[in-house]
């Protein structure tokens, strides 16, 4: 029983860890692509346009989905605490 309680608190670990990752490198290259941008698009709704036609931001897009679908199963497998 301990044992299997032991499991459990490692599975939760693991995939808060895996959420954290996700959103850590998810931030970064959407920082990293946006500071690339041309400066003309600063503070305007062309830097939108021009980062959606990136697909490496994109990728970054659905790491926040993906981190944000990791924490929904991270919270439902164990207690905020560890999550």
């Amino acid at each position: 029983m301990l044992v299997d309680m032991a499991g459990h608190v490692v599975l939760v670990v693991v995939v808060s860890l895996a959420t954290a990752l996700c959103y850590a490198g998810s931030y970064v290259i959407e920082q990293r692509k946006a500071s690339e941008a041309p400066e003309e698009t600063a503070m305007s709704l062309r830097l939108l346009w021009h980062l959606m036609a990136d697909p490496v931001w994109w990728l970054a897009i659905f790491m926040d989905f993906g981190a944000f679908g990791l924490e929904i199963v991270a919270l439902g497998l164990g207690a905020i605490v560890f999550v």
